[in-house]
């Protein structure tokens, strides 16, 4: 029986190696703060659309009161409620032009500024 101290130590550079020939993946070395970057503003991206979508139920209860600091009576409070999708609509046809010249990683890295800017 052998000690501890008697076993070879395996790791990936003294396991089994590949035959000659075989294919092995590439390995990418270098700068990734674009992918970074893509992925931020992607996760900025959808959480200014889940903030757009739901900033109306809390808010319109408080600037339809009648102490509110911007009163709106029913009829206003409904084309607030409604203008996320009124934009949504409107917004579709640039979108898809827009998509067309910068392709889908330019175009979600471009209109993701305008979501996070105030």
């Amino acid at each position: 029986m052998t000690t501890r101290e008697q076993m070879p130590m395996v790791g990936l550079e003294s396991g089994p190696q590949l035959q000659k020939g075989a294919l092995r993946p590439p390995r990418q070395e270098g700068a990734k703060g674009m992918q970074y970057l893509a992925g931020f503003l992607a996760t900025l991206g959808a959480l200014a659309a889940g903030t757009v979508l739901a900033w109306t139920a809390p808010v319109l209860a408080k600037l339809q009161a009648p102490d509110s600091w911007l009163p709106l009576g029913e009829s206003e409070g409904s084309w607030v409620a409604s203008l996320m999708t009124i934009g949504a609509c409107v917004g579709a046809v640039p979108a898809g032009a827009i998509t067309e010249r910068f392709g889908r990683k330019g175009t979600m890295l471009l209109l993701a500024v305008p979501f996070t800017i105030r």
